[in-house]
């Protein structure tokens, strides 16, 4: 998560953040990161997702995709992987910039 706290802060980035996932839109795509433990509690991966649509920096454009990516890992999290961080991932719009 270090790294995308870092790739957040660059020039050119608008960081995206909901509850404990982390990401940045730049350029053409949103990307979040949550950390995942599987429902085994054993194993832990950084779940990302990433929504591409087109270049730019239009907020109301970022505010969408943003939107788009928090429930596509909202519904990895919770529903696929079966993350026990899912539980701390808020309904509703991201925080965006």
């Amino acid at each position: 998560m270090e790294d995308v706290a870092r790739d957040a802060s660059k020039s050119g980035s608008t960081s995206i953040v909901l509850g404990s996932t982390r990401g940045f839109h730049r350029g053409a795509t949103a990307s979040l990161f949550v950390n995942c433990t599987y429902h085994t509690g054993d194993e832990t991966q950084l779940l990302s997702v990433d929504v591409t649509y087109e270049k730019t920096t239009e907020r109301s454009d970022i505010k969408e995709m943003a939107s788009l990516a928090s429930d596509t890992i909202r519904l990895m999290a919770g529903k696929i992987w079966l993350c026990e961080e899912a539980a701390d991932l808020p309904n509703g719009q991201p925080q965006v910039g």
